[in-house]
């Protein structure tokens, strides 16, 4: 109630949702936990449980002190987050678990995110787009696909060019043609994000496969330095059998040194 002067008659001021509370100074209304704070639309977890709204739904209020009327309960599977735009339906997985940037392929393909793109997460939150990492790659993509992924690593936007795994000898024709690599070549990877270097040039070809990538060398060539019979090469090598053949270097041409029956 609220009295103008002494001894006048009390008019009612407000209509307490929960009830009036008695206190030194002006008393007051005691707020109604249930009750809204204010007008718009918000997440029935927003109210304490002992409310008995239903779970993951979305509530609409009218107003301050108003109570809430259920608008559109959330699909199974689904959550209700509330966010800086409003109360939104989302799977659980697509809530960021930890503060850090990820990959969009780290998430379920139901919150359609894109692959290749770089989110910033906040625990508790729905994940922003910051980066598309195109014609690069984003780390977990490739990570990923080697069984090594950690959903708790910090992933970032990797160039075309550069590795995009560490310490893993990888064949330069894994990386996109604009990088003129010598698809010859087995590079090295220091690091993620790093520029490559050369490990072995292949004298026949650089084999991609799961794992480290090898060369593949000519049959024909040495394996060892010193001297070889013809016959420990393959006879598509062209040899002769009976003659000896001097190895100047591993993976070296072999040189006829000595015939047999000379």
């Amino acid at each position: 109630m609220e009295c103008t002067s002494s001894g006048d008659v009390p008019t009612v001021k407000e209509a307490c949702t929960s009830s009036c509370t008695t206190q030194a100074g002006p008393d007051v209304c005691a707020s109604d936990a249930c009750a809204c704070t204010k007008a718009g639309d918000v997440c029935s977890q927003t109210f304490p449980a002992s409310c008995g709204y239903k779970s993951e739904t979305v509530y609409s209020c009218s107003g301050d002190k108003t109570l809430p009327v259920e608008k559109a309960p959330c699909k199974s599977s689904t959550v209700c987050l509330t966010t800086a735009s409003g109360p939104t339906c989302t799977p659980a997985d697509c809530i960021c678990k930890d503060d850090g940037s990820h990959c969009g392929s780290t998430f379920v393909e139901d919150c359609g995110l894109q692959n290749n793109t770089l989110y910033k997460c906040t625990n508790g939150a729905l994940p922003l787009a910051t980066k598309d990492c195109a014609p690069g790659i984003c780390s977990a993509n490739v990570i990923k696909g080697t069984g090594e992924f950690r959903a708790s690593a910090d992933d970032k936007c990797i160039d075309q060019c550069a590795c995009k795994e560490e310490n893993v000898p990888i064949c330069a024709s894994a990386f996109d043609p604009v990088c003129n690599y010598d698809n010859k070549t087995l590079m090295t990877c220091g690091n993620v994000g790093g520029v490559p270097t050369v490990k072995e040039t292949c004298t026949l070809s650089c084999t991609m496969q799961p794992g480290p990538d090898v060369c593949t060398f000519n049959p024909c060539t040495c394996t060892k330095v010193g001297d070889a019979c013809g016959e420990s090469f393959p006879s598509t090598c062209g040899l002769d059998k009976d003659t000896v053949y001097s190895c100047a270097a591993d993976k070296a041409l072999p040189q006829k040194k000595i015939a047999c029956d000379e």
